[in-house]
């Protein structure tokens, strides 16, 4: 009904799911990577202060960034770049 879609609009309802899916993955790397630093800045580092229960999608980011580093220093095929690097040490990243 209208009064649905209205109640639907009103909460920002994604009519389109390929918008969504489209969104660029620099986007969604980057939304991570400020939640890290904001991490650091709460707990004062980006190692032993992550714990799976309480964040889990922050942990899993991080152990991916490892995996994908790895890759990368072996010259596997990998979403890490030279500039994700730079990006990760420059807030003190720990990578093993």
């Amino acid at each position: 009904t209208q009064e649905r879609i209205g109640m639907l609009n009103s909460i920002g309802f994604v009519w389109d799911a390929s918008a969504v899916r489209s969104q660029p993955k620099n986007d969604v790397w980057m939304s991570k990577f400020e939640m890290l630093k904001k991490h650091k800045e709460q707990h004062g580092d980006c190692l032993n202060s992550i714990v799976p229960q309480y964040d889990p999608h922050l942990y899993n980011w991080v152990c991916n960034q490892r995996r994908q580093y790895n890759y990368f220093k072996l010259g596997k095929k990998s979403s890490m770049t030279h500039e994700r690097i730079d990006m990760l040490d420059s807030i003190g990243f720990v990578w093993d």
